[in-house]
């Protein structure tokens, strides 16, 4: 990952881009890298019952690219694509979705 982070850096000063980059560690949760502003933001995971990772990645795929597009901070972005793949992972299939009910502390 060191090593990783390293040739994106690397990239990222002479092109301009990528300004930051999302690394994913399963039931570790997640770590974002802001190359611009030289940040770094941890999520930890709230502990769960995994049933099933199927679509975990998606699901954070697709919120944390949704929560950058709708707003700029990097930590809430983070924070729901961290959560609601967590969240993903206590389904025993992705049709439960359709049926699960949605947590408290997810909404709040």
């Amino acid at each position: 990952e060191k090593q990783l982070l390293s040739e994106i850096r690397k990239i990222s000063e002479e092109y301009g881009t990528p300004k930051s980059v999302v690394v994913t560690r399963a039931e570790r949760g997640a770590t974002s890298f802001d190359f611009k502003h030289e940040k770094i933001w941890n999520k930890e995971p709230v502990k769960r019952e995994i049933q099933n990772t199927t679509g975990s990645v998606d699901v954070f795929g697709a919120l944390y690219t949704l929560t950058k597009t709708l707003g700029p901070y990097e930590t809430e972005a983070l924070w729901h694509a961290e959560t609601w793949a967590g969240w993903n992972t206590e389904l025993q299939s992705l049709e439960e979705i359709l049926i699960a009910p949605l947590s408290k502390e997810i909404i709040s």
